[in-house]
């Protein structure tokens, strides 16, 4: 779980929780604010725990051996013991879970509160006691403040509630009880609409890239190591991705094959039919949603790992299909056994691939932090080149830059209210009363790394060590 290096978005967990709770209400007003809850928790946790790899992933850990746990009490509800078995098997092994366990963000936390929010709202709709619609209600309240997308949830519950032809007084209980959470949480919502920026992918998909986000990588990826990998090649991985979505994909058309069969014979209350009116607009309505916003609003809106939450419910449509390959013909149980281990073995080099230094999207914090632990003396300066910034991997790895002198920071994160602090340009005259040894940190993405060594140059020093990882370059100046 220490293995894979921090990146950006971890980072910017450390950098949010390493601040007074004053300093904290100021960062969520100016950015992040659909992360607030999951900071406010995080800064408790590592308030009393070290801050490191470990101690940052392990409440997400947590919560997906919790969420597998209750996927199996959700599946109860209309599978048998071994067949629920099967559901929470799938959600464990699904590469979209196996990656948020061991990320530093809120979405193993909030799949887990959804999970049981949904669970809430199945088990009121077979009791109606109010004490489940009012669970249904809060957990569904903590759900959307954080993950505002899942507020495009209740559009599911609803079709599902709907397709069940639920009594309209029920409809407008569970409607009432959907209206307060939402309006528990709307300064989450609110202040997250005034950020918009923070909401989406940053580049413009296209139609091409959305089906392949949608069908691909929002359950048979994380945030990829891209060309970086060693312990899997990447052509490996990326295959077996694509293999496990479509095979899983397949199956939940078989599932939706059979449940419309099933509904046409007059079926409509069979488990199998049910557990798709569930599963399906749980699935499908709220990246949907998003989608056509981003569509409407000209922008992207949509990213896999926002839809997370949405993991449970696809292993349940593909435990269904699966259960619909059986029978009382040996092929077609042969042919089940097959398709299921063939899930597991494409599993495992996308799982495999999460596990790598530079899974996290190729980034090589770790591997920085590292060289710069290692070599540096107390009192060495160091700068942080800014297109874009760096310095946030001093907050993912404090240990290894707290005797170094950071050359241009003007306000650090904390102070400033922000993720990256204010620093000044590289000059001359900043160079002028900086130590005479000073490493140099820069992305590989920075287009100013060669302006910024001629400065270097021209003050005074030369480069004594160099190293270059996957994404970032790390340079020893002195003088």
């Amino acid at each position: 779980m220490s293995v894979p290096s921090l990146w950006a978005d971890e980072g910017a967990t450390l950098s949010a929780v390493q601040r007074s709770w004053p300093q904290l209400w100021a960062l969520l007003g100016h950015i992040d604010a659909v992360h607030g809850v999951y900071y406010a928790l995080m800064k408790v946790w590592l308030g009393v725990a070290p801050i490191n790899a470990f101690t940052l992933r392990l409440p997400s850990l947590l919560a997906v051996g919790a969420l597998v746990a209750l996927s199996h009490m959700v599946a109860r509800v209309w599978f048998s013991r071994g067949w629920a078995t099967v559901v929470a098997v799938l959600l464990a092994l699904l590469p979209r879970t196996t990656w948020m366990a061991i990320e530093g963000r809120s979405w193993a936390i909030g799949s887990l509160v959804v999970l049981a929010a949904t669970f809430a709202l199945v088990k009121w709709v077979q009791n109606r006691r109010t004490s489940a619609l009012v669970l249904h209600a809060l957990l569904l309240a903590v759900g959307i403040s954080m993950n505002i997308y899942v507020v495009f949830l209740v559009v599911a519950h609803g079709v599902s509630l709907l397709i069940q032809r639920l009594p309209r007084p029920s409809l407008v209980r569970w409607g009432v009880a959907v209206i307060l959470a939402i309006g528990a949480a709307a300064p989450v919502v609110v202040a997250a609409g005034q950020q918009r920026g923070q909401l989406g992918d940053r580049q413009p998909l296209g139609v091409i890239g959305w089906a392949r986000d949608v069908v691909v990588n929002q359950f048979a990826l994380g945030d990829t190591p891209g060309g970086a990998a060693t312990w899997v090649p990447q052509t490996l991985w990326a295959v077996a991705a694509v293999g496990f979505a479509l095979v899983g994909w397949c199956l939940v058309l078989v599932a939706t094959v059979r449940a419309v069969m099933e509904s046409r014979s007059g079926a409509e209350r069979s488990p199998s039919r049910q557990v798709l009116v569930w599963a399906l607009p749980w699935v499908a309505i709220p990246p949907f949603l998003v989608l056509v916003a981003s569509l409407v609003t000209q922008g992207n809106l949509y990213h896999p790992r926002y839809f997370a939450f949405t993991a449970p419910a696809f292993a349940l449509a593909v435990a269904s299909g699966l259960q619909s390959l059986g029978g009382h013909r040996l092929s077609l149980r042969r042919a089940r056994a097959v398709v299921a281990a063939l899930l597991v073995v494409l599993s495992v080099p996308v799982q495999l691939s999460q596990r790598d230094t530079n899974s996290k999207g190729g980034y090589d914090w770790s591997q920085v932090a590292a060289v710069v632990s290692s070599r540096s003396r107390a009192g060495d300066g160091v700068y942080f080149g800014s297109n874009p910034p760096t310095r946030v991997v001093s907050l993912a790895y404090p240990s290894a830059f707290g005797s170094l002198t950071d050359v241009t920071v003007v306000q650090t994160p904390a102070a400033e209210g922000s993720l990256d602090g204010e620093a000044v340009r590289l000059t001359p005259e900043v160079l002028q009363k900086t130590p005479h040894r000073l490493w140099a940190i820069w992305s590989d993405r920075d287009r100013g790394e060669a302006a910024d060594l001629s400065i270097l140059v021209a003050a005074g020093y030369s480069e004594a060590y160099r190293w270059s990882g996957t994404e970032s370059t790390v340079v020893l100046m002195e003088r």
